[in-house]
């Protein structure tokens, strides 16, 4: 049973802004909130580590079921139930990770309503627009990642009855590959966006070093 390898894509490269002019302060301010929010992010680098390791654990132990005996099948879905455990402490921290950073953005829209120049603030509006998306598409990742949880223990949970079925297991393993199936959309979806923003906010560096 293979499971996808959560990662979330965290882009927190800083960009350098030379002098600009007065013109272009509001827009400068704007855009610094914005790199506070994404320095809140930065545990999620972290965290997605610790997620890929324990999601590799449990592959590597998923295998040692296909082939073990009843009594390494039950020790094994044991373990495999603490594993899931453990990844949802992490998916914890990255909610809270990015609940302070969406927390920090918030604090730029007064920034954008304040900017004069109407160029400026489509610039800002465009990363406020990708922005927003993020953190709604990134709540769902979440969601559907708990819903992944909740399924493969589901599992796990079976692999401990006394004579668990192949038929019933493949069953459940069915369902799951639905849930896995959004999963992996929504990643796409989030990723395709996190290099939009990246390409917004490189627009606006380029605008206040001009």
């Amino acid at each position: 049973m293979m499971m996808p390898m959560y990662k979330t894509a965290v882009c927190l490269s800083v960009l350098l802004l030379a002098a600009c002019g007065n013109e272009n302060k509001q827009l400068e301010s704007f855009y610094k909130q914005i790199e506070l929010a994404n320095e809140k992010e930065k545990p999620i680098v972290e965290t997605s580590d610790k997620l890929s390791r324990l999601e590799n654990e449990k592959v590597q132990m998923f295998e040692k079921i296909n082939k073990g005996t009843l009594n390494e099948i039950h020790a094994t879905a044991k373990k495999l139930a603490q594993n899931a455990d453990n990844r949802k402490a992490v998916i914890t921290e990255e909610k809270e990770a990015i609940a302070a950073s969406e927390a920090a953005f918030k604090k730029s829209l007064p920034l954008a309503k304040a900017i004069a120049d109407q160029q400026n603030k489509n610039e800002a509006q465009d990363i406020i627009d990708k922005m927003e998306k993020k953190y709604s598409t990134h709540a769902q990742l979440m969601t559907a990642y708990e819903d992944i949880l909740a399924k493969e223990r589901n599992i796990f949970s079976y692999l401990q009855q006394p004579q668990p079925a192949g038929q019933i297991v493949n069953e459940k393993i069915d369902q799951l590959g639905e849930t896995t199936k959004k999963f992996q959309q929504l990643t796409t979806v989030y990723n395709n966006n996190s290099k939009a923003l990246e390409k917004e906010k490189k627009d606006v560096v380029d605008r206040l070093n001009e």
